[in-house]
């Protein structure tokens, strides 16, 4: 299955999605909702700008370069139910200011079950996606490597 994930240009031109997310009790109900990224080999990425500064839990916490062939993993958790979608980018397209990124279903989990079995270096990616997920008020990336210059 295919979809489109809307990113961002950076100031330099560059598109980017941002790794977010994390986990909070809303109206009594436990929701999670997380973003990651990586390499297509499933490494860590360095991300362009990790957002130190931000109050907001569960939010945008670290900005990725987004390329063709790179990984990238979607996870909800509602009440006790995990569901992660992993996706491979087949197109980024840049125009003006708008970028669209085409990704298409690689695999897909319903409570740490597979569809399909995973790359053995695909699975530490897919844990920190089931992690972060679950983080309480998460303020913090956790799948990426930080840049050499940090903006606070």
């Amino acid at each position: 299955m295919k979809k489109i994930i809307k990113g961002v240009k950076t100031s330099s031109g560059i598109p980017a999605l941002w790794e977010y997310g994390g986990y909070g009790i809303y109206d009594g109900i436990e929701k999670g909702k997380a973003r990651l990224i990586a390499y297509p080999d499933g490494s860590l990425p360095t991300a362009l700008f990790i957002n130190l500064g931000t109050e907001e839990a569960n939010g945008n916490h670290a900005l990725v370069a987004v390329y063709r062939d790179c990984l990238v993993i979607d996870a909800d958790f509602n009440n006790d139910c995990l569901m992660l979608n992993l996706y491979v980018v087949e197109d980024v397209n840049v125009d003006g200011d708008e970028v669209n990124i085409c990704v298409s279903t690689v695999n897909r989990c319903c409570n740490r079950i597979w569809e399909k079995n995973l790359p053995k270096n695909w699975e530490q990616f897919t844990r920190s996606a089931d992690d972060k997920v679950r983080t309480l008020n998460c303020r913090k990336p956790f799948y990426v490597c930080y840049p050499r210059k940090i903006a606070r």
